[in-house]
């Protein structure tokens, strides 16, 4: 088992544009302020190295638009 910290940059519908991948979220959150998108949606991303058993994810923070927010199920 291991955890990332993944932030998912959303376009104005809601649609994926990137995902960064940190070790931490003090990295994570220095990554916002380059990236251009309508928002974003930072989680804790705990993966399982054990067949059929899925990854979980856990929303630390998210920001931008929240019309796109929303249209990503956020």
């Amino acid at each position: 088992m291991y955890t990332v910290i993944e932030t998912r940059f959303l376009d104005a519908e809601g649609e994926s544009l990137d995902i960064s991948t940190h070790d931490t979220v003090t990295e994570a959150r220095a990554d916002l302020p380059g990236v251009p998108c309508a928002a974003w949606v930072m989680e804790r991303r705990t993966c399982f190295d054990r067949p059929g058993r899925p990854d979980l994810y856990r929303v630390i923070a998210a920001g931008g638009d929240a019309r796109a927010l929303k249209a990503a199920g956020f």
